[in-house]
């Protein structure tokens, strides 16, 4: 299309999506945050589909809290840094403010529309949802809200929910990406939900809830930075080298959040019967699982 022959840069079109929404936004009295403009332009992207031409254009990578570009950002602080009566004029004479979206990419206003017209769902869902349909990885769905925000939002965990979590923590694990970029995170997925078990049979698992928190969320801040290096836009392909080398670095960390976990635990199962290498009842509950599945499929 001509006009991608003009548009030199990528923030120039993710500039003139991220005004156009914010004055579809303001037309509707609906405020924003960083973290909704974020998902909103990217659920905008993924309903254009791969084969349109602004896909590329609106370039993101996966990380912390799901999909991210930093030129949605970049634009987000641009227009609110303005003078908001600015942002309110643009929807004075739209047709011509937003001449490139009326003239070469009509469909957006349609697409926005829709987007914005149930606004319980845009604050409270979308985001979910974006994790449930385009999440790279199966397990993340679960990982992020099931097991990451549980240690996130909470400062303490009843003693009846501890099963709920640990076989969460199993169905992750079995969902994990079996590439081998990911096999030693996997491998400290793994084990440290295998401890988890252990201290959860002990009923401690709410008693060490406060030591355990860090070394869960740090659990999923290193798997995000895995995510950022193997599921980007070629844009960031010149950041893979820099980004690999902090992954590498946060599984270190990683170890010695567990590490440190064990030390302030491990006292009170010194004199336990249950040995790190039996079973225990949660384990087999998902093993039976796992392998009926299994079988049921053959």
């Amino acid at each position: 299309m001509v006009i991608l022959a003009n548009q030199n840069k990528n923030n120039e079109l993710v500039d003139e999506l991220s005004k156009f929404l914010f004055s579809k936004l303001n037309e509707k009295n609906m405020g924003i945050t960083k973290f909704r403009t974020q998902k909103a332009i990217f659920q905008i992207k993924m309903e254009l589909g791969e084969n349109h031409p602004l896909f590329e254009y609106l370039p993101y990578y996966w990380y912390y809290f799901g999909p991210f570009s930093n030129y949605v950002a970049d634009s987000y602080y641009f227009y609110n840094d303005l003078n908001s009566q600015k942002i309110t004029d643009l929807t004075l004479n739209q047709k011509e403010e937003f001449k490139v979206i009326y003239e070469y990419f009509s469909e957006l206003e349609e697409i926005v529309e829709n987007l914005l017209k149930n606004q319980n769902y845009f604050y409270k869902q979308l985001h979910k949802d974006i994790y449930k349909y385009y999440a790279p990885s199966k397990c993340m769905y679960s990982f992020k809200f099931e097991i990451f925000d549980i240690a996130d939002k909470y400062r303490l965990i009843e003693d009846n929910k501890g099963d709920s979590l640990i076989d969460t923590f199993f169905k992750c694990e079995s969902k994990l990406p079996f590439d081998s970029y990911f096999t030693e995170f996997s491998d400290i997925f793994s084990n440290f939900t295998t401890k988890l078990d252990l201290i959860n049979e002990e009923n401690g698992l709410s008693k060490h809830w406060d030591i355990l928190r860090e070394p869960i969320k740090k659990l999923w801040c290193t798997f995000a930075e895995g995510l950022r290096v193997q599921f980007k836009d070629k844009v960031y392909e010149n950041m893979n080298e820099q980004w690999d080398l902090e992954f590498n670095k946060s599984i270190g960390i990683l170890n010695s959040y567990i590490a440190k976990a064990e030390e302030l635990i491990i006292g009170d199962y010194s004199n336990s019967e249950t040995s790190f290498n039996e079973y225990t009842n949660s384990q087999k509950r998902i093993l039976d699982s796992t392998i009926g599945n299994y079988l049921k499929s053959e």
